[in-house]
């Protein structure tokens, strides 16, 4: 049954957090137990991943409690050891005001049409520790959930995810919103105890940012070159590895208004040793084994593939979650003032590139994550500068809390589904790169402006097909319900963008230790094409991870979880959009997210609908003068229950723009 989203009453660093790919400290947190496999499997996780996730950690304990150096060592450069999963180490790293109008969330958040500044919303964050709560840009809005300790990183990124602007120049995207803050340590277990599984729901999280990965290939500790992949392989297995993405994947299909963004990582600018160079296989920190590297024979670097492809962080690789890259800053100077300029966004060279190793598009988006200003932690009014994925990852946090700050104004009580949420993100965002998405930018640079103005389109058009969330179900034996369509009109003005995005259940999780093994982990494969008024018909971008430089191609997707058809120059009339499935589990309601541009429909403002703000529409306002009647007001784009000089303002600069 078609449910439209419903109008109610009238949101990396260089560092090696990501600035560092791998966890490293060792402590369980102090609210948790060490973790059983029930723990594990209480949570929805697979019974044998569960028991290997155990005796993974339990293995990492006791190495690090029989190995001083190796305790030190990760101590001094801030990694944690997740796991040692089949004698291979698993560490926790990071990966670490332009960056806010790089991505469009100044006006967003400033504009009071919008004011979608976080208010009334908590934000998860994920990371190394806690950022300093008693920082003046964060004081009175931080908490921590398992007595997490302060932390350099943590600090940075939440500076760029809700700094207040004490310091106009590092005010973040959420500056109003609360932050509820962990270490990474038991990440899967806590995400899923803190996910939204129903819209509103109290004390859970909608949103949560995770600026961290795992140590991946070529990494350099004291001057000393370690290989962290796989002994025998020449590339590292665990870029574009689905294994330790899985639990997110798992998490989020339980709780369905949940959405992680992740840190890509930044491997793709590491170094490797110099032919003939001495280096160590990782996990020898007692430096016993030396080995002799030889460029003929490998291990390759990092960015060997054509600059850089098949380097997403094996944490960023889940389907249901946002993954984000690093842009540099997109703005211009004109007339003397900062203006946003996409066309001076330029590829960050930390910036990991997918394919995922079943050929999925990796990252999502890209945000800003080069020269970043933000919160430091070495006092209550300092600053400072860093670079990363990290950094990029909760600036599209922020566009995100953002959008579902101005969601819950305009639909009072209401969340999206992260589905929608994410589908909204990259159906908004421009695009970069080649065109259409591509394995570099993803869909492209984030637009939160954009996408709010879609949502404001949705309020004041309930019946246009602006936002849809509805499902497909297949019953044990037979379809219940395997087809759904919809009709829009165009006038051919301008371009026809229609986004499909759904949270798929978690596919086969593999092993870590294989190299890209392309088993597809799409499990519900839902499809999209859009019927022209001439009967011409439409299928989605398609890329061919085989090929990962070329250009995407319209066709069936068999691989991804969102699918995007685009008609740059259509026919004036009717269009039909058809969401349908070619593969779906037995016994299952698979929700899904729908997202349209191009429509003709009625702006806010224009009352008389003629397609024009003139004098016509003052008069609808002047007839409802300081009443309260919420087809007249307009401003601000929520409403404030009464029609005012603020409504008459609004209208005169669409009237006179």
């Amino acid at each position: 049954m078609l449910r439209y989203l419903r109008q109610r009453g009238i949101c990396l660093s260089i560092l090696t957090v990501l600035s560092i790919p791998i966890n490293i400290f060792a402590q369980v947190d102090d609210n948790l137990e060490f973790p059983t496999r029930q723990m594990y499997e209480n949570r929805g996780f697979n019974s044998n991943w569960s028991s290997n996730r155990v005796n993974a950690r339990k293995a990492a304990s006791d190495f690090l409690n029989n190995n001083s150096r190796a305790a030190d060592l990760f101590t001094k450069f801030d990694f944690q050891l997740r796991e040692i999963h089949n004698g291979h180490f698993i560490v926790n790293h990071a990966h670490t005001v332009d960056a806010v109008m790089s991505i469009n969330g100044a006006e967003t958040r400033d504009n009071s049409y919008f004011l979608a500044d976080g208010d009334g919303i908590t934000v998860g964050m994920w990371d190394a520790g806690m950022p300093r709560e008693t920082h003046q840009e964060l004081t009175g809005r931080v908490s921590s959930s398992d007595g997490a300790t302060v932390h350099y990183h943590s600090t940075m990124v939440a500076g760029v995810l809700a700094a207040s602007g004490v310091n106009e120049r590092v005010k973040g995207m959420l500056p109003a919103a609360m932050l509820n803050c962990f270490d990474w340590t038991d990440d899967d277990l806590e995400m899923a105890d803190y996910a939204m599984a129903t819209s509103g729901q109290v004390g859970k999280v909608s949103i949560s940012n995770h600026s961290y990965g795992v140590v991946n290939g070529w990494v350099s500790l004291d001057g000393i070159w370690y290989w962290s992949g796989i002994s025998g392989q020449d590339e590292c297995a665990y870029f574009g590895n689905y294994y330790y993405s899985y639990p997110f994947d798992v998490i989020c299909n339980d709780s369905p208004y949940y959405l992680p963004v992740w840190a890509a990582g930044n491997d793709r600018s590491d170094g490797k040793p110099s032919d003939g160079a001495t280096y160590y296989e990782y996990g020898d920190f007692d430096l016993e084994n030396p080995m002799t590297y030889d460029a003929s024979s490998g291990p390759k670097a990092d960015n060997w593939d054509n600059g850089g492809f098949d380097t997403v962080d094996t944490f960023a690789c889940a389907k249901n979650i946002l993954t984000v890259g690093s842009v540099t800053d997109a703005v211009a100077t004109v007339d003397g003032e900062l203006v946003r300029n996409i066309a001076n966004a330029n590829m960050a060279t930390h910036s990991a590139w997918g394919p995922t190793d079943d050929g999925r598009i990796k990252p999502d988006v890209v945000a800003n994550g080069y020269l970043v200003y933000t919160c430091s932690y070495s006092n209550d009014s300092s600053y400072t500068t860093s670079n990363g994925t990290s950094l990029a990852a909760p600036g599209a946090a922020g566009a995100a809390g953002q959008l579902a700050s101005l969601y819950l104004k305009l639909f009072p009580g209401e969340y999206m589904l992260s589905s929608t949420l994410k589908g909204l993100i990259i159906h908004t965002a421009d695009d970069m790169g080649n065109a259409g998405p591509d394995y570099k930018y993803g869909w492209g640079l984030i637009n939160a402006l954009e996408a709010a103005e879609l949502l404001v389109l949705h309020k004041y058009n309930p019946d246009s097909l602006n936002i849809v969330e509805d499902s497909l179900e297949r019953g044990r034996f037979q379809a219940v319900d395997d087809e759904d369509t919809f009709t829009f009109e165009s006038d051919g003005t301008e371009p026809v963008k229609v986004t499909l995005c759904w949270t798929d259940k978690p596919g086969s999780y593999g092993s870590p230790e294989t190299l890209d093994n392309t088993t597809l982990r799409l499990v519900n494969d839902l499809d999209l094409q859009i019927v022209a008024p001439d009967s011409s018909v439409y299928l989605p971008y398609v890329l061919d991870p085989a090929n990962p430089a070329e250009l995407a191609a319209a066709g069936t997707n068999i691989r991804d979880n969102v699918e995007q058809v685009y008609i740059s120059d259509p026919v004036p009339g009717q269009y039909t959009v058809i969401v349908n499935y070619s593969q779906m589990d037995r016994n299952t309601l698979q929700r899904y997210s729908l997202l349209v541009s191009g429509q003709t429909q009625n702006q806010p403002g224009d009352f008389n609908t003629d397609g024009e703000f003139n004098i016509a529409d003052f008069a609808v306002i002047a007839a409802n003068w300081l009443g309260s009647d919420t087809a007249a007001d307009i401003f601000p784009s929520f409403g404030d229950s009464i029609v005012d000089m603020s409504d008459i303002s609004w209208l005169l600069d669409k009237w006179l723009n």
